[in-house]
């Protein structure tokens, strides 16, 4: 410890150097913030924060989102969509996407929330029924159909807040969304994430800190382009799922020699090594296969744990490692981290959960009702296509179910 005395009227002035845990960018690895917010108001100007918070924060990427919740006047609707290259300093790149959202309710989530990163352009309507400017507007388009077009005009779209909402599954199966927040403003809750996944849908994990940065939510991302670090490869790597997400502990995963995001063929038992590291206290690393333990290791100090394990197989599926732990950060949320899956085939196996896939089908349906008894739309035609989504989702897994079972 550092003990210095200012006296009244002084100035002093201390460096403290912080040794790096891990050098993470020497392996490619880059942090980023997919979901931040400013206050309405601030003490300081936002141009002030957005300069020096995310540096401050160590981050590669971070990403502001346009949103609209009735009249209120959030600050950061004041910068352009795209990149912001006057606050793209210090070894950080700010991007300003949007979060889409629908709620049934004021503070209720209805169809769900919804980031668009790398977009050119905002998508519209950002906010739809009692979320929009005047809190009459029809829910309509429904989430995945702005997904759609924030895809094809080059965007990338995160789903938000542990896949809270009741088209996210449906807009997972239509193939419009390509990563998923976990604990973005919330505590991390795998319910949803491990349904999607033993349904065989490969996706990619990621987070951010939702309301400013208040907490260290991160998603780090394994950059591969050419020429050095680039928002292009971080995307790249983010939507291939060369990821991991933390609000602290660092992780690594091997799976037969492969890292997350990967795919391969299982011939026998798979050969897993992990590594968690963290200056935060935990408890475990654990490996996860299908949404069930099947190896843990007690962190030395509660500050490391390494893991090297045979795991059997016997049909296909997918595995990953995360953090378990009871302490909280200085935010209060549960210290947490979790890599996305690397995704295996046995030969001759199936590799979906016809129980996943049949409680989606449950919950569509009952959001369907739900809409029909409650949602406001323009025309039957709009709610006719509304229905429709939400129909096709339901379809795709009654497939899957039937498949399964097979």
């Amino acid at each position: 410890a550092t003990t210095i005395e200012v006296s009244a009227g002084a100035t002093r002035v201390l460096d403290i150097r912080i040794p790096l845990l891990k050098d993470l960018r020497a392996s490619g690895w880059y942090s980023g913030n997919t979901h931040t917010h400013y206050h309405l108001e601030l003490d300081e100007h936002p141009d002030d924060r957005l300069r020096l918070v995310p540096p401050a924060e160590a981050l590669d990427v971070s990403v502001i989102s346009y949103l609209i919740r009735n009249e209120l006047p959030y600050i950061t609707n004041r910068y352009p969509i795209g990149r912001l290259p006057e606050f793209s300093r210090d070894g950080t790149l700010v991007d300003m996407g949007e979060e889409a959202r629908n709620n049934s309710a004021p503070w209720a989530t209805g169809y769900g929330h919804c980031l668009f990163l790398n977009i050119p352009r905002l998508v519209e309507p950002v906010s739809t029924g009692v979320l929009s400017r005047d809190g009459k507007a029809p829910d309509f388009p429904t989430l995945s159909m702005l997904c759609a077009e924030a895809k094809r005009i080059g965007g990338t779209t995160v789903w938000c807040h542990n896949g809270g909402g009741m088209e996210m599954p449906v807009a997972v199966a239509l193939g419009v969304v390509d990563a998923f927040n976990l604990a973005d403003g919330q505590e991390a809750n795998y319910a949803n994430y491990y349904r999607l996944l033993n349904c065989g849908f490969r996706l990619p994990a990621s987070s951010g800190t939702d309301w400013w940065i208040y907490d260290h939510n991160r998603v780090f991302v394994q950059a591969r382009g050419e020429g050095g670090f680039s928002y292009e490869a971080w995307i790249q790597g983010l939507r291939a799922g060369r990821t991991f997400v933390s609000n602290g502990p660092l992780l690594e995963l091997t799976v037969n020699g492969q890292g997350p995001g990967a795919s391969l063929q299982a011939e026998g038992p798979l050969r897993v090594a992990a590594r968690a590291l963290s200056r935060l206290p935990f408890d475990r690393l654990e490996i996860v296969r299908d949404g069930e333990v099947v190896a843990e290791e007690s962190a030395l100090r509660q500050r490391e744990a390494r893991l090297e394990r045979e795991i059997p197989v016997m049909r296909g599926g997918w595995v990953a490692a995360r953090v378990s732990s009871r302490a909280k950060t200085h935010a209060g949320f549960t210290v947490f981290a979790h890599t996305s899956p690397v995704y295996y085939r046995v030969a001759g196996t199936p590799f979906r959960r016809a129980e996943a896939a049949g409680a989606l089908v449950d919950a569509i349906e009952e959001a369907m009702r739900f809409v029909r008894k409650n949602y406001k739309f323009a025309s039957d035609a709009d709610k006719a296509l509304a229905l429709g989504r939400f129909e096709q989702g339901r379809n795709i897994y009654a497939k899957l179910v039937a498949d399964s079972e097979r």
